[in-house]
């Protein structure tokens, strides 16, 4: 999957990879939680092993490029900060979700259903980034009524762009 990684990112656009990479985690998952019900080890086996590459070639890489390029540095430590924490909540609470109720199964449901969910909000809420300058990347979340003069900075460079091209 590590070696599959820059194939697939550099083809796509960031928005798309994280919807390619949400899509097929989350049907993986919930695909997991049935062949568990039915005790088919082997075909469970190879869809973890598939969920780990689909995870390597989309999300798990694409997140720190997709920060990087939308934060400045103490935001972006912020969302490194959220990331980390919500792994150590998991790692922390994994086993006893395992052990309880819900069992490896509705674990694998949950965490699919989860992902899912996460497929629908990239698909509202978050926007592309591919093609645009860094300076429009830096502000692309920011509320317009709070930069002002962005858009005319914006305006600016594409204008010097035009008059190097």
């Amino acid at each position: 999957g590590a070696c599959l990684g820059p194939f697939v990112i550099s083809r796509m656009k960031r928005k798309q990879n994280f919807l390619y990479g949400h899509s097929t985690m989350g049907i993986s998952m919930i695909t997991m939680g049935f062949l568990k019900i039915y005790k088919a080890y082997v075909p469970l086996f190879c869809f973890i092993c598939l969920y780990a590459i689909l995870f390597q070639t989309s999300q798990g890489a694409m997140i720190w490029i997709y920060t990087s390029e939308v934060t400045q540095s103490s935001a972006g430590g912020l969302m490194v900060l959220g990331i980390f924490g919500f792994l150590f909540l998991q790692t922390m609470t994994l086993e006893t979700m395992m052990d309880s109720w819900m069992q490896p199964e509705g674990v694998f449901f949950m965490f699919g259903i989860i992902t899912i969910i996460g497929f629908f909000y990239i698909l509202c809420l978050m926007k592309e980034t591919s093609g645009l300058t860094d300076f429009e990347k830096k502000t692309l979340y920011t509320p317009k009524n709070l930069r002002p003069h962005a858009d005319s900075r914006v305006e600016l460079l594409n204008t010097h762009e035009k008059e190097v091209n």
